[in-house]
């Protein structure tokens, strides 16, 4: 009997656990996970090895951790984790497999980049400006004004990312960050854009993602992802599938995607490309080389189809057959975040309510009673809620009941503080 082919899954914290990915590669082959040294792989380690064979790559020098990965066996490589698309790219390159290239992923991750590819090549332009110190601070002043964003140039989760209406807020910020930043970063290390002004409709949310599977060049969209509105400052709380939009309004909205995918130079993969609505048009927010979060959930309620599998054959090489059935439901996620304070997540109460609800076809914790909870500005997620709905209006009657049906139990400094679901979303 020929060996299985071996698939290196460049593992970290990202957009798909390893039972997931586990269940989506195995039947194409042996999946061999690939991790840097760090305190979440540590933790995840005895999950990871129970699975699969592990291999620990050294990020200092990545031509011998290729090397160790050949000797595998490896043919194809891929990951689901945002801090990992670089490694991998890298890693890709070094072996001769399929990804995206070092260059690509470059673009992709670094914000201010992106923002001058898709505005040199005539795609989409929004104000932008990177900055390393006040200099460069008082400089966007003067050249975006406000409302602005301000972000670290790469990033993910919304992790310090603010929305700034004017001068004296903006400046204690850019100092806090410009101060707090590592040594080890490049030159630049934020970036500054226009905010975009959301339309002003009956719509859910005034943003959307796109959902899109590249093979050789050639673009499929599998979806335009509807989204809840967000937390300030641009912290999620959740999607469903299909959108709010009409066809006509999500024509305008996939064909900006697919000019984005090009002007990156994207050849294969997966990829979710966040999108503003605004007066003017849509307005690219970011596009991320890799698949959205929870999206696999949804496409696998939704379509029937595993994007961790159609990811996988992509990097293998084989051909890729989507057919993607209509939708006759509203098929949505929804989570609960964590306070902006640090704190401990005490007690979770209501989840056998929650469970029973009609419409709610599951519900689960992302993070256990005991829980640390990192503070600061970032999307933290406390659970996952998921249902299906007959249409949009009564999607909200079932997210508004399940809100009020869930608490939690924080603790700050030994002060005890319970919220519901309703209250954390206000």
């Amino acid at each position: 009997m020929r060996e299985k082919r071996k698939i290196v899954v460049v593992y970290d914290k990202g957009a798909a656990s390893p039972g997931e990915i586990f269940k989506g590669i195995s039947r194409l082959g042996r999946v061999v996970f690939a991790v840097r040294e760090s305190e979440y792989v540590a933790r995840i380690m005895p999950v990871l090895q129970r699975l699969a064979e592990v291999v620990v790559i050294d990020e200092s020098d990545l031509a011998a951790s290729a090397n160790t990965l050949r000797s595998t066996g490896a043919s194809a490589i891929l990951t689901f984790s945002e801090r990992m698309l670089g490694i991998t790219a890298q890693l890709a390159s070094e072996l001769g497999l399929l990804f995206h290239s070092p260059e690509v992923v470059e673009l992709l991750q670094n914000k201010s980049l992106q923002r001058e590819r898709l505005a040199q090549s005539g795609t989409d332009v929004v104000p932008c400006r990177r900055i390393s110190d006040l200099g460069d601070w008082y400089s966007a002043v003067d050249e975006i004004g406000f409302p602005m964003v301000l972000k670290p140039i790469k990033g993910e989760g919304s992790r310090n990312t603010f929305k700034i209406d004017d001068f004296d807020s903006g400046h204690q910020i850019v100092q806090k960050l410009l101060a707090e930043r590592s040594v080890s970063v490049s030159k630049y290390f934020l970036v500054s854009e226009k905010f975009l002004q959301g339309v002003d409709t009956c719509k859910i949310s005034d943003y959307v993602s796109v959902e899109s599977v590249i093979v050789r060049g050639a673009v499929t969209h599998i979806a335009v992802t509807g989204k809840f509105p967000l937390l300030p400052p641009f912290r999620e709380t959740g999607q469903f599938w299909p959108t709010d939009l009409d066809h006509a309004e999500c024509l305008p909205v996939t064909e900006l995607a697919s000019r984005a995918i090009e002007a990156l130079g994207l050849e294969s993969g997966l990829t979710h490309t966040e999108i503003k609505l605004t007066e003017s048009g849509p307005k690219i927010i970011e596009i991320n080389g890799r698949i959205g979060g929870w999206i696999n959930e949804l496409s696998l309620r939704a379509l029937g189809i595993d994007l961790i599998e159609v990811a996988a054959r992509i990097a293998m090489g084989l051909e890729i057959d989507l057919h993607l059935p209509e939708m006759d439901k509203v098929y949505f996620q929804a989570s609960n975040l964590a306070p902006l304070r640090k704190g401990v997540l005490e007690e979770v109460v209501g989840e056998s309510v929650v469970r029973e609800l009609p419409n709610i076809s599951s519900y689960r914790l992302v993070l256990r009673p005991g829980a640390k909870l990192m503070g600061g500005v970032n999307t933290e997620e406390i659970d996952l809620l998921c249902g299906e709905t007959k249409d949009h209006a009564s999607m909200l009657e079932v997210l508004d009941t399940a809100l009020n049906a869930i608490g939690f139990r924080f603790s700050f400094s030994g002060e005890s503080v319970t919220l519901t679901g309703s209250e954390l979303w206000s």
